[in-house]
């Protein structure tokens, strides 16, 4: 499958994020599958690999064996060190959909770049990011108004949202929101962190807590699509950078809003 993940209201199941070792306690329904040794890959001939939405490998897996269409969701672990090794991807496009999953810590700046450089699908798992971090978004949002050819999550999501008011919000888009994403740890119990806890309504009733401890969430403008999303794990996390790059991406919307409607107006 291989696709950005947008999960609405009345999908008829969530989608179980499990261990390779864990896909034949789930006989159905939607995966995404993670793979972190080489011995996992012999036993995906075995996948469905329609049901599968992503195998989640790190970048050090992406040149095994992976059986003719595998959609590949390769995760960086240290930008810093691996950016230079997204370019060995390139080859990969024939035969599979491959995104790139960086998370938020130093050097994700460049490894983002090169991504988007590549036409590859980018998603920026970006837990509460450091103010080094944060700087590194702004490059990452100059990058992608001005170049991108694919999704970058989450800041297409934010585009969309405020372009079009129908796009999913922050953790459905990053594919955290445990109640359409369960993380499964080996012995198929819900994991524990750094993921959320996979309790139902999770996200509305943490962000119904915020909200009445006078967090930052109460009066915060991005709050409907957001959810308080930066407040985890720490409920005490300053959101004035994010916040600042959040509305450097609403004014970029409102400003194609406009560009949009100067379009319609001199059409003849």
């Amino acid at each position: 499958m291989g696709e950005p993940v947008d999960v609405r209201p009345g999908r008829p199941q969530p989608v179980f994020n499990v261990p390779a070792g864990s896909v034949p306690a789930h006989p159905a329904g939607p995966l995404i599958v993670r793979v972190n040794d080489p011995s996992d890959i012999p036993g995906i001939d075995r996948t469905a690999i329609d049901r599968v939405i992503w195998f989640e490998a790190p970048l050090r897996l992406a040149e095994a064996s992976w059986p003719p269409g595998a959609p590949l969701d390769i995760i960086v672990e240290d930008p810093a060190r691996e950016a230079a090794g997204l370019y060995g991807l390139v080859q990969f496009r024939r035969e599979h959909d491959v995104r790139v999953t960086i998370p938020g810590r130093p050097g994700i700046a460049r490894c983002a770049r090169i991504a988007m450089a590549l036409q590859l699908p980018v998603r920026l798992v970006t837990l509460q990011p450091s103010p080094a971090v944060v700087a590194e978004l702004d490059e990452v949002l100059d990058v992608y108004l001005r170049e991108a050819s694919a999704p970058v999550e989450f800041l297409q999501a934010a585009l969309a949202w405020w372009l079009h008011g129908d796009a999913p919000p922050i953790w459905v888009a990053l594919e955290l929101d445990p109640d359409w994403f369960p993380r499964m740890d080996p012995g198929g119990a819900p994991a524990g962190a750094p993921s959320p806890p996979c309790e139902r309504d999770f996200v509305a009733r943490r962000l119904a807590q915020l909200v009445a401890s006078g967090a930052e969430c109460a009066t915060c403008r991005f709050q409907g699509w957001c959810q308080g999303f930066f407040k985890w794990p720490d409920p005490a996390y300053d959101c004035a950078g994010v916040t600042r790059v959040l509305a450097r991406v609403e004014e970029a919307a409102a400003q194609v809003g406009r560009d949009m409607d100067e379009a319609r107006s001199l059409a003849p």
